[in-house]
C-alpha cells in the first residue's frame, strides 16, 4: 500500500515534466497511467528503474498553408467570405 501510494504521488511531480521536457509533449489535461498502481508496486524494486506507461491527450502540431507566388493568403480569403 505504501509503494501505490509511493507511485501516486510521484506521478504528479515527474511525469508531466517528463512529457514535456524529454519527450517535447504539451499534454493536455492530466497524463493517466496505463495499467494499474498496485501491478506497478508489486513489480517494483528498490535501486532498479521505475518504467511507467502513460498516455495523454496532446496538441496536434498545424502546418500553415503558404500563399502561391502572386496570391492572397488562403486565410485571409477565408476571414473575407465570411465577414
Amino acid at each position: 500500500m505504501l509503494k501505490s501510494e509511493a507511485i501516486n504521488a510521484l506521478l504528479g511531480i515527474l511525469v508531466e515534466p517528463a512529457l514535456k521536457n524529454d519527450h517535447g509533449l504539451e499534454p493536455i489535461g492530466q497524463p493517466s497511467l496505463v495499467g494499474t498502481v498496485d501491478d506497478i508496486a508489486g513489480s517494483f524494486k528498490p535501486g532498479e528503474d521505475l518504467e511507467l506507461i502513460v498516455k495523454c491527450d496532446v496538441w496536434p502540431d498545424i502546418a500553415w498553408k503558404d500563399a502561391a507566388e502572386g496570391q492572397e493568403s488562403p486565410y485571409t480569403v477565408i476571414m473575407k467570405r465570411h465577414r
